[in-house]
């Protein structure tokens, strides 16, 4: 493969893209992100009950021997073991981008 005008190659000959290139890519990221956040608020609204919903189905997938306490509401769970929140996550995302 034969690098752009804009980009280097790496050790395996594929273009790596220049910083601009990658600053724009982390930005379009960043919006989908932002969107997606905006679309569940959405569902959220109309929908009471989807995030019991979201959180039997996300139980019965990553924790099917019922470590986690029932009635305990799975982002405090998380919280109690250092996971930070998707937006503490967002910010550091955009700050790079």
């Amino acid at each position: 493969m034969n690098p752009t005008s804009n980009s280097a190659q790496d050790g395996n000959g594929f273009a790596k893209p220049d910083d601009a290139q990658a600053q724009e890519r982390l930005r379009e990221v960043a919006a989908k992100i932002r969107a997606m956040f905006a679309i569940l608020a959405e569902i959220e609204a109309n929908y009471p009950e989807f995030r019991q919903i979201a959180r039997d189905c996300l139980l019965h997938e990553v924790d099917p021997a019922r470590k986690i306490p029932e009635g305990v509401d799975l982002e405090t769970w998380a919280k109690e073991r250092g996971a930070l929140p998707l937006e503490a996550f967002l910010h550091e995302f955009e700050q790079i981008a």
